[in-house]
């Protein structure tokens, strides 16, 4: 490609429109290592300045990575489509990515006011004691999310038992428990990233991040669990589809 120094689309523009056509064009895939900025410069002549600006725009997109220490690296955004009820591995085996995880803690912990206030949705369960997990999901071993679930005591001691690294919380109980899944209540929010999310998500102390509070019904309305879970939104994306005039798969208002 030859940058047009006539035209007046910014430079950083032009090779940003260019890069995102080989994208399109199948040129890198996922893990892929990118070109250096300094290969870029060479190849469009063009300055330092303008290839970052460059690509900094291929990082908000989310279609690369920079990787402190080790270089760019082709990335793919997840998405989680809200028209369907999944858990994070069903969705991302549906996109083609690999997921996996990566268990932080699995204790019993005791509801008191604190952890009320804290995790508000758990006063659904009405119990004195639940069960926690705590993990990092990955796609592809990149970390998308930080997810803290609760459940009752008797099924959360029984998925303690199973394989929850390369398996999903919802597979196993509906596969192995026998517990049917029927609905969930969602709501999407933002946060600041404080220490311990920055820490495992790999940002910066005070980055936005897109926080979902899940709170998942069985048959009968009994709930099953109550999760949040922390994403970095340069990596993960929510996706609904919406019909005007009461022909819609997703009833509901979204703040």
């Amino acid at each position: 490609m030859q940058i047009d120094r006539n035209n007046p689309l910014p430079l950083h523009s032009q090779i940003t429109q260019y890069l995102k056509q080989q994208f399109s064009e199948g040129k890198w895939k996922v893990g892929d290592p990118f070109p250096t900025d300094k290969q870029l410069m060479e190849q469009f002549g063009v300055s330092i300045t303008t290839v970052r600006q460059a690509l900094s725009e291929l990082v908000r997109e989310g279609l690369i990575e920079r990787r402190a220490g080790k270089g760019t690296f082709v990335i793919k955004t997840a998405q989680e489509n809200l028209d369907k009820l999944r858990g994070f591995f069903e969705e991302m085996h549906a996109q083609g990515l690999k997921p996996s995880a990566e268990i932080l803690n699995l204790s019993e912990v005791n509801v008191n006011s604190a952890l009320l206030i804290k995790y508000p949705q758990i006063a659904i369960f009405n119990a004195n004691q639940l069960f926690r997990i705590d993990k990092i999901q990955k796609a592809n071993d990149l970390p998308l999310t930080y997810i803290q679930t609760f459940l009752p005591l008797a099924e959360g001691r029984k998925l303690a038992t199973y394989d929850l690294v390369s398996h999903g919380i919802y597979e196993w109980l509906e596969n192995e428990l026998g517990i049917k899944i029927v609905r969930a209540e969602q709501i999407i929010t933002a946060a600041a990233a404080g220490r311990k999310e920055a820490e495992i998500l790999g940002v910066k102390i005070g980055s936005p991040l897109l926080v979902t509070q899940r709170i998942m019904f069985t048959e009968g309305d009994r709930p099953i669990e109550v999760h949040y879970n922390y994403a970095r939104p340069d990596r993960y994306k929510f996706r609904v589809e919406m019909y005007r005039n009461g022909a819609s798969k997703n009833e509901g208002i979204f703040f």
